[in-house]
């Protein structure tokens, strides 16, 4: 889980996940109002994990399953993907080395 760079509090997986779905670039630690950004490689991590996704699902379509099978994996895919990417996100406190 990302930890707050200027007061060091763990975020919860919970709120670490409802900011993985805003478009904004700053987010700002609920403990101390600080901003906080996610780091440069933190963004190559998560932005590799659904491509990954992507070829995990197309390898299964490759072997000719049935629809509801394809569905069904991409659907488990897309969760697991989901679940542990807050794991991933680590934040840094100014934006200046993007």
């Amino acid at each position: 889980m990302p930890i707050c760079q200027n007061c060091h509090h763990k975020w919860s997986w919970t709120q670490t996940f409802k900011r993985l779905f805003t478009m904004r670039r700053t987010l700002k630690c609920m403990y101390c109002g600080e901003n906080q950004y996610q780091s440069v490689a933190s963004k190559k991590v998560t932005c590799f994990l659904p491509l990954v996704s992507s070829f995990i699902i197309a390898f299964i379509y490759l072997f000719n399953p049935s629809q509801t099978i394809v569905y069904l994996s991409s659907g488990f895919v897309f969760i697991i993907i989901c679940l542990l990417m807050p794991f991933f996100i680590r934040f840094i406190n100014n934006n200046d080395v993007m």
